[in-house]
């Protein structure tokens, strides 16, 4: 369901400048480029300070991660520490 909805919004974004670009390069000549890079480059800044890096964990550690932010806003919880820690199984707890 995420990536249909993120497929969704780049169609209608790419649909947008699309019918953006033409009339815009017109009114304001070269200008335009300089207005996307300037988004582009605030999009990069964002994705470098406050991505965070997911690279080798699980998907359960990716939802232990975020699912941890609330906490940390209120703690000095490092989400770091506690990812590098083996999961714990949840059939482990069950009795068969």
């Amino acid at each position: 369901m995420t990536m249909n909805f993120a497929v969704r919004v780049n169609l209608v974004f790419t649909i947008i400048i699309t019918y953006v670009t033409e009339p815009a390069i017109r009114a304001i000549h070269s200008w335009l480029f300089y207005i996307y890079a300037i988004i582009m480059l605030a999009s990069l800044i964002f994705v470098i300070f406050f991505m965070k890096e997911t690279k080798g964990l699980t998907p359960e550690q990716v939802q232990q991660l975020f699912k941890r932010k609330a906490i940390a806003t209120k703690t000095e919880y490092t989400a770091e520490a506690e990812v590098t820690k083996p999961l714990k199984n949840d059939n482990e707890d069950k009795e068969l």
